[in-house]
């Protein structure tokens, strides 16, 4: 078993306090900075690394990322680093867990090719099954974090690895100009009816949300939705302001958005995005 946790250290107990008093919203006295050296990209800075490699073998990648805290405590950079380890596939894990081909390369992150192509129709979302967390990079992840705790002993942190957000998914499973014209095509939804003709309430952009992160729509506020609803009627109008290939777009990228910090649970977003009112109420003409 290695040293006890580095976070119980003095220095990094005090580092610990300051980011809790900053996340409330404390007066710290100073700002708080990083040297930009994260453990888990600043390998990929490297020509001495194989990209490759390093993505797919959880012995190369903590060693990797061991190497760089090794450097960080012996140059002493006194900033307000907690130093931590983060098991790393890119931005493609949860699009590979619903069945995106992933390629490596020598020279840059990985890429994923999607599944929903451009001549697939949009409808195709909501046939896309749910995957098991053990599904592409998923099940790698996971093994990479039970292996980076068994190896450091309770020494560093364990972060989690980079989740990206649902519309970040979404246009990795979904070439992204198909995926874009789609949410403007189809702003009403286009799901098939069910056994009593009735279809659900979300469209195309919400479908893909769901089918690739498994979040279902939030109402938006009263004064949001008389917003969105004028921008659906300036869409239809010619001569918007609006660039007519982006009416749709911005205002649904707006939606989802907006939708996700409703639904974080975090204090301090509650804070500054309280909850929407009841329907009807604090709308704005």
């Amino acid at each position: 078993m290695l040293d006890t946790s580095i976070t119980k250290k003095p220095k990094y107990a005090e580092i610990i306090q300051r980011w809790e008093a900053f996340w409330s919203l404390e007066d710290v006295g100073r700002p708080l900075w990083v040297f930009p050296t994260s453990p888990s990209l600043a390998p990929t800075m490297s020509e001495k690394t194989s990209l490759p490699q390093l993505f797919q073998d959880k012995d190369y990648q903590l060693n990797a990322e061991l190497d760089i805290l090794r450097w960080r405590e012996a140059v002493d950079l006194n900033d307000d680093y907690v130093p931590s380890v983060q098991p790393q596939g890119g931005v493609t894990v949860f699009a590979s867990a619903f069945g995106s081909e992933v390629q490596y390369f020598d020279h840059t992150l990985p890429w994923a090719h999607p599944v929903i192509l451009p001549e697939d129709p949009a409808e195709k979302v909501y046939d896309m099954p749910e995957p098991a967390v053990t599904d592409g990079q998923l099940g790698q992840m996971l093994e990479f974090t039970d292996h980076f705790v068994t190896e450091t002993g309770g020494r560093y942190p364990v972060a989690i690895t980079d989740l990206q957000g649902p519309l970040d998914t979404a246009y990795l499973v979904w070439e992204p100009s198909a995926f874009m014209m789609a949410m403007y095509d189809h702003p009403q939804g286009s799901a098939p009816a069910d056994a009593h003709g009735n279809r659900p309430d979300h469209s195309i952009r919400e479908g893909a949300a769901v089918a690739v992160a498994g979040i279902r729509p939030v109402p938006l506020p009263a004064a949001l939705a008389a917003r969105r609803s004028r921008h659906l009627d300036q869409r239809r109008q010619p001569g918007g302001d609006q660039p007519e290939a982006l009416r749709g777009v911005l205002p649904a990228l707006h939606e989802r958005a907006i939708g996700g910090v409703r639904r974080s649970d975090d204090p301090l977003l509650r804070k500054h995005h309280p909850p929407a009112s009841r329907a009807g109420e604090g709308a704005q003409p």
